[in-house]
């Protein structure tokens, strides 16, 4: 667990990096920065649930607004053909997947914490 949270760790601090030629960089870094800093606090005993569950909330809360565009794409090739921008939608399904590996890994040291803290 440790060496998994750690490469999330660092995907997660790459990607805030990565994100300043976004067209909406400002938002993006901070949500991925803060995913990084989730991750590098879980190695603190102490961690409280609430922040990878906040975290999980927001990720929720965003990825809800992509929705409608999710069932809309055609260019599913697009997607994952190149990391050039191709389109809106292509971004926002860039960005909705993004979103659902915070939400996905948020949940998994929720639930490390949890076990940790004897609560399971």
């Amino acid at each position: 667990m440790k060496f998994i949270n750690g490469l999330f760790l660092a995907a997660f601090g790459a990607s805030a990096v990565l994100q300043w030629n976004d067209p909406d960089p400002l938002a993006w870094m901070l949500l991925y920065g803060a995913a990084a800093g989730v991750c590098a606090l879980w190695y603190r005993a102490d961690l409280s649930l609430r922040l990878p569950s906040g975290l999980l909330i927001i990720c929720l809360l965003w990825l809800a607004t992509l929705l409608p565009q999710l069932f809309t794409i055609r260019e599913w090739g697009a997607v994952f053909g190149s990391l050039q921008m191709q389109s809106e939608s292509v971004e926002e399904v860039r960005e909705a997947g993004g979103l659902l590996l915070i939400a996905a890994w948020m949940t998994v040291l929720m639930l490390s914490i949890r076990k940790r803290s004897g609560s399971v």
